[in-house]
């Protein structure tokens, strides 16, 4: 458990260094976790770290936020 805390700790401060926002977090999924960026940076997101894909990012109907 400490190795995964220490893999998300890790990647909360890479995201940050980007400039995105992380609005809530889970960590407690067995096969992992996943931090929530506000909706607004979303095609910032796929751009920086897809930037191969022609990505096209859609406002959900159910969340106003992007999961990750």
């Amino acid at each position: 458990m400490h190795h995964k805390i220490k893999v998300f700790d890790d990647v909360a401060l890479l995201m940050s260094q980007f400039g995105f926002a992380i609005l809530k977090d889970d960590i407690s999924r067995p096969w992992g976790g996943f931090y929530v960026i506000d909706e607004t940076q979303a095609a910032a997101f796929a751009k920086h770290f897809f930037p191969a894909e022609d990505l096209k990012v859609y406002k959900s109907q159910r969340n106003s936020a992007l999961k990750f």
